[in-house]
């Protein structure tokens, strides 16, 4: 992308700075809010739950005084913070996405202006080559991307199939042999487990499982 850019004409750079101009308060203002909001947090946290540190964590030592109380707490925030980095590597693929569809406006734009077959078949193979580099880095962000995804979604099926088997394993058990009482709690208790834990999102994700993760 560097390189390109620092090849472009006036024009492609102009191209490359209107997408800048547009964008840049929106995911400027995202990593902002996200790192305000993790700070935040460390101070904040502390002070309602009236606790040292920001994160619950039990050490094999003492912690209850000066340096090791700040440099826990440092090492606390710290971790957070990186946390709070891995934002940047959503942005990262935005960036690629974005630097993509400017290429192909800067493209489009000399489609336009041709004149001369020799510009025509110029930019019939700059399409037909697009930079293998922006390709290579593209597909490793994604593929990192859905492997994380899967982290997620292996545990998450699981879970499904699992919770749905407890409605089966209570009616297989002796709850006939016991009092009417109890015959009308195991009832009560099978149809809330007829339906099985599902992890979703309302509105954005219907249901964290193989099939979706593999649909999408």
């Amino acid at each position: 992308m560097e390189d390109y850019y620092k090849q472009a004409n006036t024009e492609e750079k102009d191209v490359f700075q209107q997408y800048i101009n547009k964008y840049i308060l929106f995911y400027g203002t995202t990593l902002t809010l996200t790192t305000a909001i993790t700070f935040a947090g460390c101070l904040i946290v502390p002070l309602i739950r009236s606790r040292r540190f920001p994160l619950e964590i039990e050490y094999p030592f003492r912690v209850d005084y000066q340096p090791i109380t700040a440099m826990l707490y440092f090492h606390q925030v710290l971790g957070m913070y990186q946390v709070t980095c891995q934002v940047s590597a959503n942005v990262f693929l935005a960036l690629l996405i974005w630097y993509t569809t400017a290429r192909f406006e800067i493209l489009t734009n000399k489609f336009r202006t041709v004149i001369k077959y020799s510009d025509w078949k110029t930019c019939i193979q700059e399409h037909q080559r697009f930079p293998l580099s922006v390709k290579i880095q593209y597909i490793i962000v994604c593929l990192t991307s859905l492997i994380k995804v899967f982290l997620c979604a292996w545990p998450a099926d699981h879970l499904m199939r699992i919770s749905s088997n407890v409605a089966e394993a209570a009616y297989d058990s002796l709850w006939y042999n016991q009092n009417i009482e109890s015959q009308k709690i195991m009832l009560h208790t099978l149809l809330q487990c007829q339906r099985a834990v599902v992890i979703s999102v309302p509105g954005l994700l219907k249901a964290l499982t193989f099939q979706q993760y593999t649909s999408v």
